[in-house]
């Protein structure tokens, strides 16, 4: 039988744990948590600080750099979208990756990814496990999960179930559509696959939903529609905190030091000059690029430039005709 019939022959539950033990095989206590139950016994003999920091915003907010400066922290244990990188891989890569918990198509397969985050169990590829020396299982008691996620219409549901300390993150909402536009992300009907027809009746009777209108018009509306649901999981949760990315780009190491404090995090020299590094770099910025580093301070307000007016007024009528809860000002525009 040659290696590669028998490989096929192996169930992948069981195949892709060893190949990961393998690739982290000089990270021996991440290594063996590919295995169960062993990644579930050191969680529990050696749990991570509690609670777990959750840093959420939609696709394209800004989180991925957010997310690597918090966790580059000395302290961190972190995880780079853990449950939508496990969920989407079970559909193959076709699916949303923002969609609220009633119509997840794996639901169980969902909280079990989000529960082994949050617990600190690492069994996860190297696209999520960005920083493998994190995980030695000498000091994981001292340490905190730090996981970054792109659904915050999955809010209420993952509150409920591992009660996370909550980041949730902003962006301008025309910078949002411009990025998802960028990857061809934008669909004939942006709502159906993100609302169960339940919320979809509930929504139609309180806000507008532009099904007709142009992919432009219906991101802004979107936007402004999951707002209103992050914002209502939140607001019984006082463990959370919010942020704009454009306040990340201006003041880079200012507003890390707040979210780094709320997170019981430290502001070392080191991770300051990360800070500073990845927001002045001149890199190869290109919309729906995946780099996190950048000149901050061009990215706060770069789709005024990028977008023609037509464009930013589709965007604007789709967002402000349902009653946005932020950059709803004139001059945010």
């Amino acid at each position: 039988m040659s290696g590669a019939l028998a490989k096929q022959m192996i169930p992948a539950s069981i195949r892709r744990p060893l190949g990961q033990l393998r690739r982290y095989s000089a990270y021996p206590g991440l290594a063996w948590a590919q295995l169960r139950p062993l990644g579930e016994v050191m969680a529990a003999l050696a749990p991570p600080q509690h609670p777990p920091i959750l840093l959420v915003s939609m696709p394209r907010g800004g989180s991925s750099w957010a997310g690597r400066i918090l966790g580059s922290s000395e302290q961190s244990l972190y995880l780079h979208e853990p449950v939508t990188q496990s969920y989407l891989r079970l559909l193959g890569g076709k699916g949303v990756s923002e969609f609220e918990y009633e119509v997840c198509r794996r639901p169980r397969d969902y909280l079990r990814a989000a529960g082994q985050a949050m617990r600190g169990v690492p069994r996860f590829p190297e696209s999520v496990v960005l920083f493998p020396e994190q995980w030695r299982s000498v000091d994981r008691h001292a340490k905190r999960v730090v996981v970054k996620e792109v659904n915050p219409l999955a809010l209420d549901t993952l509150i409920a179930e591992f009660r996370p300390r909550v980041i949730y993150l902003l962006r301008h909402p025309a910078a949002v559509a411009r990025s998802y536009h960028a990857l061809g992300w934008a669909g004939t009907d942006q709502f159906r696959k993100r609302f169960s027809p339940t919320t979809l009746a509930a929504l139609e009777r309180e806000f507008h939903l532009p099904h007709a209108g142009d992919v432009w018009e219906q991101s802004g509306a979107l936007q402004a529609l999951v707002q209103h649901r992050a914002i209502a999981a939140l607001a019984s949760w006082p463990d959370h905190t919010t942020v704009r990315y454009e306040d990340l780009c201006l003041d880079p190491v200012g507003t890390f030091m707040r979210l780094l404090r709320f997170c019981e995090l430290p502001l070392t020299d080191a991770l300051e000059r990360e800070i500073e590094r990845t927001s002045r770099s001149a890199g190869g910025y290109k919309p729906g690029g995946s780099d996190t580093d950048r000149d901050s301070r061009a990215m706060a307000d770069r789709w005024k430039h990028e977008l023609d007016p037509e464009t930013i007024a589709s965007v604007r009528r789709g967002y402000m005709a349902n009653r946005p809860l932020f950059y709803s000002a004139a001059d945010d525009w």
